[in-house]
């Protein structure tokens, strides 16, 4: 799992009970132990885990996820995680709404929040689009909700400044391997 990038986002769980996170990672093989780290995260603090996968990627992300270390069919069998499959004819707004029967499901279990990740968004600049819709609608919809909402880039330089109006902080990897994180609001 990745340690640094649990210890990177530390100071934003301080000043942000719930924090809409961005993560940009260098390279896309790098996100099943991010994921791992996150979700695990979100499993110490009694949070329900949604995985949102690409079309067709349930089996192979549930692989990854559990080669990085978390226990993905133990956590679903427990009823604390969910893969979800995305629906590319959703809107920005059908998304928050699905998501917010998901959220009133577990804080009606008794579970503390809702953690939320998914794919990574690489550098093409029309799934870059409209996944940043997605980001804005989702900041908007859940903001001051307990819900906590890690995005992870495969982005590149010169992105960083869009998801700054959306997200309380953003982890950037560095060469090193570690992260350094921006709060920009």
């Amino acid at each position: 799992m990745n340690d640094e990038l649990v210890a990177a986002l530390g100071p934003a769980f301080t000043r942000h009970a719930c924090p809409h996170l961005a993560v940009l990672l260098r390279r896309l093989d790098e996100l099943p132990g991010m994921l791992a780290s996150f979700y695990a995260l979100g499993v110490r603090r009694d949070a329900w885990i949604v995985h949102h996968c690409l079309p067709g990627a349930t089996e192979a992300d549930r692989a990854a996820m559990t080669a990085a270390g978390l226990p993905v069919a133990e956590l679903e069998a427990q009823e604390r995680m969910i893969v979800h499959e995305l629906d590319p004819l959703e809107s920005p707004p059908q998304t928050a709404a699905f998501f917010e029967r998901a959220l009133q499901d577990a804080l009606a279990r008794g579970l503390s929040a809702l953690w939320y990740s998914r794919f990574p968004i690489g550098p093409g600049a029309q799934l870059f689009e409209a996944a940043t819709a997605h980001d804005a609608n989702w900041d908007r919809h859940f903001a001051g909700r307990p819900v906590v909402t890690l995005c992870p880039y495969v982005v590149g330089d010169g992105r960083q400044a869009t998801l700054e109006g959306f997200h309380d902080a953003i982890a950037v990897q560095s060469e090193a391997g570690g992260f350094d994180l921006s709060e920009p609001r």
